[in-house]
């Protein structure tokens, strides 16, 4: 992914979603990763309307400008959805093995205990 203009373009635009007339607009800063899968989601066709800005940081911003019926909208929606299925299901497998371990150490420490006590019968034959 490269940048293809000034920050200075893209500062103008508030961050999120705005209408300018007919033209929806959309600005938003990822890290470089993310806004590399954002950028490779987006149809060769829609890309003409993408405004990219890379820092130096590692982050990247991404700006849209287009007809708010543009095919485009449907894409970085479905590319917006994606990256927050995916954060979601990296939180979930964090919690996951955060579970395992506890219930790893939880085993251990119950092999640490004593064993349970014996109940001891009596025959019925007594001497008294």
């Amino acid at each position: 992914m490269y940048t293809n203009c000034t920050y200075s373009a893209i500062s103008p635009l508030k961050y999120g979603y705005s209408f300018i007339g007919s033209a929806k607009t959309f600005k938003t800063r990822y890290k470089t990763a993310d806004a590399e899968r954002v950028y490779q989601g987006i149809s060769s066709d829609n890309r003409k309307h993408l405004s990219v800005f890379s820092t130096q940081k590692g982050h990247t911003f991404l700006a849209v400008v287009a007809h708010w019926d543009h095919p485009i909208w449907q894409d970085l929606a479905f590319m917006q959805a994606e990256l927050a299925n995916n954060k979601i299901q990296a939180k979930a497998n964090k919690k996951i093995a955060i579970a395992e371990k506890k219930l790893a150490e939880a085993h251990q420490l119950l092999g640490l205990l004593p064993p349970p006590p014996q109940i001891i019968t009596l025959d019925d034959d007594l001497p008294f």
